[in-house]
């Protein structure tokens, strides 16, 4: 092997390799910003869960109506987050999928060959 192709083979991996570790880096990223939309839904959930107590006693019709249009409204507002997490989810696992089966398989090192010169 001359040392002109072993030169461009070294180039080549580096690259592969910096290709894999910025496709690595993207998606730590994405899931980092995935993490923080779950994070913020489960909040939001748990705030509805909280939001409004009703005393069967002293709750009017009126107010139950507007606790139940309240919660009708965070909990779609809720679902459109919840369809958009699963939507970025599907497509990073797509991206995933994509990048793995795109990256050549690894190669061990060329084996060196015995010199044909004997002393």
């Amino acid at each position: 092997m001359s040392l002109n192709t072993m030169n461009s083979s070294k180039k080549r991996k580096h690259n592969q390799d910096q290709e894999t570790y910025n496709a690595i880096d993207k998606f730590q990223n994405d899931l980092d910003h995935l993490f923080y939309e779950w994070n913020a839904i489960h909040i939001v959930l748990e705030s509805i869960r909280n939001a409004f107590t009703v005393n069967q006693d002293s709750s009017s019709e009126e107010y139950l109506d507007q606790v139940d249009k309240e919660l009708s409204i965070a909990y779609d507002d809720l679902m459109a987050q919840v369809r958009h997490l699963d939507r970025r989810l599907n497509k990073m696992t797509l991206e995933v999928h994509q990048k793995l089966l795109q990256q050549p398989p690894q190669q061990p090192p060329p084996t060196p060959t015995p010199s044909l010169n004997h002393n």
